[in-house]
């Protein structure tokens, strides 16, 4: 699943919070296919992807609003 960040630092604290591993790497966001946004892949220790944490305003504000 992926969940939108208006801010880096936003993204970065939520990623610590989980306590899994974070890889940073680009992702394409709802809006623009490239995967050109930051992004941080929160990794458990089995190696299983849990969640992709995407820095996109756009995204972000759209989740914001459609819940």
């Amino acid at each position: 699943m992926k969940k939108y960040f208006a801010k880096r630092s936003e993204m970065t604290a939520y990623a610590q919070a989980t306590g899994l591993e974070i890889i940073r790497c680009k992702q394409a966001c709802e809006h623009y296919p490239e995967p050109c946004r930051s992004a941080i892949l929160l990794v458990d220790s089995r190696q299983i992807i849990i969640d992709r944490l995407v820095r996109c305003k756009v995204c972000a504000n759209n989740e914001n609003v459609n819940g």
